[in-house]
């Protein structure tokens, strides 16, 4: 029978190699039963076993086994195709910087204030051709015109009868050319363009003031969520600890273990919490970068951690604002470019020098040419000159009504410089504070939770031991929860401070050229 068996089973080999999980372990049960049947059949097998299979067993599993081989093949290759695709799709890991350079390349509010900016460019080359790029009108005609032939003396086409003689009408073309180049405009023309030098610049400190608020938000998500990841870290620990309390509680001991449920409701719902916090803050970053929000967003540094940093005085962080925040530069563009358009107004009153030129061109197919020279021909001439010419305004009440407009909005703006200067030296000063309240408040989080991990290690050991009750384990795993998350809270508010004291001043606090510190 074994024989027999082994020779059944002898075309189902190959189904070996395919490396099928579910088909190998029917193989295994198979041969062991006609492995047991045959040792019982020489004496080594008790007769209660060889009876254990029937030929109505071993014909089943036969018919199983072919089953499968038509079947698991296919799905084996599934498995592998999902395999190869999930490995295929890794989750990469991004770091804050390069976070903060898909952001910066892909962001509309940038893009926006790039094209800002090319505005402002098309505008220095208006100013610059204006200046020294030659000006003209070029006019072309072309219409129908009556038949006209003859002299000044004599003519064979009377008005109005060749006006209605239709069939003798002829083509009449006109070209007038008029050029102007300018010489001299008392500096009119080279203060507009220094106006426009001045609107690039502004255009540049808008797309670093655009730059600065999309930093200032892309880190707010991401330090929001390495506080949550930290957080579900330490809920899991806090969990571990938990379950510990559990195992060696007594069963008659209710009120333990009621204890021990409200202490983890807390624990879940703030697990609940800091899941939510994290789709949030995966999402923010999705949407600010650019990336899908179906993909799985990882970071390098999961752990929110204690950056360092270097606290200079007040006075030092205002000087480098003034030479740094957008916002500063911003206002002194603006400043500076209504400036020289004020001095332009102030000057238009004075003419305009140029060199001129001109040219004239007509011909009539319906027309005779009139060669005597005093006699007026507009269908037949061909002239031209150059010169040098000027351009005068007359209306001086309007021009000195645009001076005293403009040279009071110059007034107006560099008084709002002047308060907005005040509002961001108050804007530095808060945000300085904060952080040094910030950075005392890590330190004190960081004892409280040395303190409090110290507890907890020596009430675990007490209570294995039997010395305290539940109780006092209570108390210690709340104590940790909460200084654990303090310390927590107090490395986000941290670090949050560092961007905002940074987006404050214009420059990363923490990476401050050596250039910009001051000498003792």
């Amino acid at each position: 029978m074994f024989v027999q068996s082994c020779v059944v089973c002898a075309p189902l080999c190959p189904l070996f190699l395919s490396g099928n999980v579910v088909f190998l372990e029917c193989l295994v049960r198979l041969a062991s039963n006609l492995l047991f049947e045959f040792l019982g059949s020489v004496g080594c097998r008790r007769v209660k076993e060889t009876q254990l299979l029937s030929h109505y067993s071993r014909t089943r599993y036969l018919v199983v086994l072919c089953a499968l081989w038509f079947v698991f093949p296919s799905v084996g290759r599934a498995e592998a195709s999902d395999k190869s695709a999930t490995s295929s799709q890794k989750v990469k890991k991004y770091t804050l910087k390069q976070l903060l350079q898909l952001a910066w390349k892909r962001s509309p509010m940038i893009r926006s204030a790039f094209h800002k900016l090319e505005a402002m460019k098309a505008r220095q080359q208006e100013a610059f051709w204006l200046a020294w790029g030659v000006q003209g009108t070029l006019v072309a005609l072309v219409a129908p015109a009556p038949e006209a032939r003859g002299n000044a003396v004599s003519s064979s086409t009377p008005i109005p009868q060749s006006y209605l003689n239709f069939a003798k009408y002829g083509v009449w073309t006109k070209f007038d050319l008029n050029l102007i180049w300018p010489l001299y405009t008392f500096g009119k023309l080279s203060l507009i363009q220094q106006a426009a030098k001045e609107g690039v610049k502004l255009g540049l400190a808008q797309v670093r003031m655009e730059k600065d608020k999309l930093t200032m938000l892309l880190k707010q998500a991401y330090y929001g969520l390495q506080f949550a990841e930290s957080s579900l870290l330490l809920l899991e620990e806090a969990e571990g600890y938990l379950a510990d309390a559990r195992k060696k509680l007594k069963r008659k001991d209710k009120t333990a273990k009621l204890k021990l449920a409200v202490i983890e409701a807390e624990l879940k719902t703030r697990k609940l919490k800091g899941e939510v916090a994290r789709r949030l803050a995966r999402s923010g970053i999705s949407r600010l970068t650019g990336l899908p929000l179906s993909q799985k967003l990882k970071l390098v540094d999961e752990e929110i951690d204690e950056p360092e940093v270097k606290m200079k005085s007040l006075a030092m962080y205002y000087k480098l604002a003034e030479k740094h925040r957008p916002e500063v530069l911003l206002l002194a563009r603006v400043v500076k470019a209504k400036q020289y358009l004020t001095m332009a107004q102030q000057r238009a009153w004075a003419p305009d020098f140029f060199l001129g030129g001109f040219a004239r061109f007509s011909y009539s197919s319906a027309a005779d040419d009139q060669l005597n020279p005093f006699v007026r021909d507009d269908f037949h001439y061909f002239d031209g000159g150059v010169g040098l010419g000027m351009r005068f305004s007359l209306d001086f009440p309007i021009q000195m009504a645009r001076a005293r407009r403009a040279a009071s909005e110059l007034a107006s703006l560099r008084s709002q410089r002047k308060m907005a200067l005040i509002g961001i030296r108050m804007d530095i000063e808060r945000r300085y504070r904060e952080l040094r309240a910030a950075e005392s408040l890590v330190s004190i989080q960081r004892k409280g939770r040395k303190a409090a991990n110290q507890w907890i290690s020596r009430t675990m050991i007490s209570y294995s031991s039997g010395l305290v009750e539940l109780k006092e384990v209570t108390e210690a795993l709340l104590a940790v929860a909460k200084a654990r998350f303090g310390y927590l809270d107090s490395l986000y508010q941290f670090n949050l401070s560092i961007a905002r004291l940074s987006r404050s001043v214009g420059i990363d606090i923490t990476n401050i050229p050596e250039k910009n510190k001051t000498k003792k």
